[in-house]
Formats: C-alpha cells, structure tokens, sequence
C-alpha cells in the first residue's frame, strides 16, 4: 500500500472549463482535467504543484493568488490510496493553450457537457471544488453522489491526519 500525493483540478473561464484529451500510451486516450503528482522540487507545497501542472499541461502560468485549494480528500485506486489537493484556477478571459505531449487536444465545455465526458471522481472533484470556492468547505451533504472511491470527506487539517486515517485503513 503506498500514499501518493497529488492534486487534481481545473482552469475554468465564465462557465467553462478546459478539458484535455490525454494520450494514454497504446490504449485510447480518454477526457480529463488537469492533475499531477507532488515533486520534490514542489518544496512540499500544493500550491507549487498546482501552478506548475497548469504550467506543464497548458502553458497558462499562473499566479499564486489564482489558485484556490479546497480541503484534502482520501481516494483508493488498489493498491494505493491517494492524498488528493483538488485545485481551480479561474481566469476573466480564456488564455492562449499550449498542450504538453501528454495530450493529443484540448477544448472548452460546460458543466453538463463534463458531466458526460468524465468519469464519476473526476466530475467529483469538479463538483467538489465549485462547492468548497462558493464556501462550502466542509461539505458534509453534497448536493451530488460522491464516488465509493473517495474514502473520506472529513476535512482533513495536516499531514498527521492523513497519515493516521491511512494507518486506520490498513
């Protein structure tokens, strides 16, 4: 069982988001948001992971201030649990794409054309940030299903709470 840290979010302009088609080795690619693993060279801090996913994935660099980080989350994918930062970067005006080589496409869509296109925990996480940015931080009764992957919605405040609710799970 290992822990792997990484955030998982979106660049959202009005009331669209970016949506990358990712390139999946030899099997077909499939819909996603932008995530990533935490690095070393992230200093251990969400905010730098984030910046630089968007950075590598987009080419939008941006700044600290537009970054907003809603609580941490616990999600199983056998054998590894995951530490999940969900993340929203909110822009006035679309910014210029340039697509890493993870990724054969991009394009612009609505809520409702995500909610077809990802899979149950990547529309989570969308829901769930939207949620917690409109100051539902806690968001003990979410207005939508939350997926059997996502082990636990307590707000998880440091380091050692996760670490104790990954002991509990054993």
């Amino acid at each position: 069982m290992g822990l792997v840290k990484n955030v998982a979010g979106f660049l959202k302009s009005g009331q669209e988001y970016l949506l990358l088609d990712k390139v999946n080795g030899d099997e077909e690619s499939y819909r996603d948001l932008i995530a990533g693993t935490r690095e070393h060279r992230d200093r251990g801090d969400f905010r730098n992971t984030a910046a630089r996913e968007v950075w590598e994935e987009t080419g939008y660099r941006p700044s600290m201030d537009e970054i907003f980080m809603a609580r941490p989350y616990i999600m199983r994918i056998s054998p590894s649990y995951f530490h999940v930062r969900p993340f929203m970067v909110e822009v006035d005006e679309k910014p210029e794409i340039r697509i890493s080589d993870e990724h054969e496409g991009y394009e612009w869509a609505t809520e409702d054309a995500l909610n077809e296109e990802l899979d149950d925990s990547r529309f989570f996480n969308l829901r769930y940030v939207e949620e917690a940015a409109d100051g539902n931080g806690k968001i003990d009764d979410p207005e939508y299903e939350i997926p059997s992957e996502v082990l636990n919605m307590k707000i998880l405040e440091s380091e050692e709470d996760i670490d104790k609710i990954i002991q509990s799970l054993g």
